[in-house]
């Protein structure tokens, strides 16, 4: 009777942990403020590549930028279901004022053809309004996202995959 048992709770941990399998190839998707995010999963289901993606910069003194930026190449592993692609500093956090940009696209995927997930940026910036100056030097400020909600689906094969190892970006700019 206790080997049973015992046989019966493993198999329900074992159970438990079933995950996920994305289907290789292309997904598209749109975030909570509309704009659209692709990308690829490849290697049978274990990696994350980002394809193009937008975001709404929002600096706290005022204006607000859209950038909208294509990737080829830059992977990040899926590991039961999730995944986590950061682009950018080398630091997980936010940049300083006038570092640069840093991105983040999570993810979960429900089952092998839906995903779902958050991105979120932080744009350091001398655009726009966020230009000051102060004692006669220039000042950026730095630009949140804020976390955004985004949804995504299978659609298809893939045509071809970019190389993991090599990166490329193309960032044109849109200011609002």
């Amino acid at each position: 009777m206790r080997k049973t048992a015992i046989l019966a709770g493993l198999l329900m941990f074992a159970w438990g942990q079933v995950y996920a399998q994305p289907r290789d190839g292309r997904w598209e998707g749109t975030n909570d403020r509309g704009h659209p995010i692709s990308f690829l999963i490849a290697k049978g289901g274990t990696e994350f590549q980002i394809q193009s993606l937008q975001h709404d910069y929002i600096c706290p003194r005022g204006g607000e930028q859209r950038w909208e930026h294509g990737f080829g190449g830059f992977a990040a592993p899926i590991e039961e279901d999730q995944f986590e692609w950061l682009y950018g500093m080398d630091s997980p956090t936010k940049p300083e004022a006038g570092q640069g940009w840093v991105m983040l696209v999570a993810g979960t995927f429900l089952d092998d053809t839906h995903a779902e997930g958050v991105q979120e940026g932080w744009l350091a910036t001398f655009s726009g309004r966020s230009l000051t100056a102060r004692g006669g030097k220039l000042a950026t400020q730095v630009c949140p996202t804020g976390d955004v909600p985004w949804t995504a689906e299978w659609v298809g094969e893939a045509l071809a995959a970019p190389a993991a190892q090599v990166g490329q970006i193309h960032n044109p700019v849109r200011l609002r």
